[in-house]
């Protein structure tokens, strides 16, 4: 009878540590002292494609929401694609999103994003819930009461609302706060809102279960340690590794940021890729966005006092369109500006 119940104990404490094994690491609680985006911020983001298009077979790994499914959408080849993020709306929006995208076409999707009613959305049996969809009305359709609606307010319109000059930074373009940004600028390329191609790309990704969402804290060294274990027991490989600008002293600052890289590196190859981002702004009442990137190859070449965004504020304004969108590979000298 004692040898049964052991066996018993035994049996319930394989199956915990199990169940525990399968769990996304947990960020602990802490305040948030940033603006969470659920929604692109991104208008361009079509423009990150020549990176994409180069890197080797493998994982895409990003942090944050919405620019992520429309980078991932964007390569060719990608084997699974890791959303990790700190902000619980963020992984809300990863969450719903991704079982959103098992809609079998673009036209349906984009009816359960902006105009169907909960029904509509129990008859996909997305396996969503009421409190679901109202987490969905008040951060993704209510275009009126968001942080910085204006890239959603292109794609659901195809036209941008008015500049109000209260919001107009660049006093040069005052004279432009009736422009149409959708007239000037390409939001629809690289874009799964506007293609069937793209679409069909993340819509199996999502219908494969190959989109993973965890909230993890890269403050943490010991969550970070833990992504690297779990990228460590996969078959395929770190193919790109978008941390955005979070070298920013708001996020997690140069120091750790670096120290992610490093850390992350041994589970890609010399041809993976680091995509790294800046906002400027250049046209009234919108943020636009400075994309570089770097092979695993040629992080490694980088001295031990690099910084990002030193680096980046060095660059001349004269020659930033130039650089736009510049892979450095281990053939590469990273310039000096100043």
């Amino acid at each position: 009878m004692r040898h049964i119940y052991l066996y018993f104990c035994s049996l319930i404490w394989l199956i915990f540590l199990t169940f525990q094994a399968m769990q996304p690491v947990q960020a602990q609680t802490q305040e948030l002292d940033f603006t969470v985006f659920p929604l692109s911020t991104e208008m361009q983001i079509g423009k990150l494609q020549k990176f994409i298009l180069e890197a080797p077979q493998g994982i895409y790994l990003t942090v944050g929401a919405e620019r992520g499914f429309r980078a991932a959408s964007m390569m060719p080849n990608i084997t699974e694609f890791w959303l990790i993020d700190i902000a619980d709306e963020i992984i809300k929006f990863n969450q719903i999103n991704s079982k959103l995208l098992k809609a079998p076409q673009r036209l349906t999707y984009l009816k359960l994003r902006w105009e169907a009613d909960f029904n509509a959305w129990q008859s996909q049996k997305l396996n969503l819930t009421q409190a679901d969809f109202d987490w969905w009305i008040k951060h993704v359709r209510d275009l009126h009461n968001l942080d910085y609606a204006l890239p959603e307010y292109l794609n659901k319109f195809g036209q941008s609302p008015k500049c109000e000059k209260k919001n107009n930074d660049n006093k040069k373009l005052s004279k432009l706060n009736n422009l149409d940004l959708a007239k000037i600028i390409d939001y629809k390329h690289g874009n799964y809102l506007f293609s069937d191609n793209l679409y069909a790309r993340i819509h199996q990704l999502a219908l494969t279960n190959k989109i993973y969402t965890a909230k993890i804290d890269l403050n943490n060294p010991t969550q970070v340690q833990e992504l690297a274990t779990k990228l460590n027991q996969q078959k395929s490989r770190l193919s790109i590794l978008d941390l955005n600008n979070l070298y920013l002293s708001n996020y997690i600052g140069e120091e750790k940021y670096i120290e992610i890289i490093k850390q992350l590196l041994p589970y890609g190859q010399s041809d993976s890729i680091l995509i790294t981002m800046s906002n400027y702004k250049k046209l009234a009442c919108a943020k636009f966005q400075f994309y570089l990137g770097f092979t695993f190859g040629q992080v490694k070449q980088w001295p031990n006092d690099f910084k990002m965004q030193y680096f980046i504020d060095s660059i001349p304004e004269e020659i930033v369109d130039l650089i736009e969108g510049r892979l450095y590979t281990t053939e590469d000298r990273l310039p000096t500006f100043k």
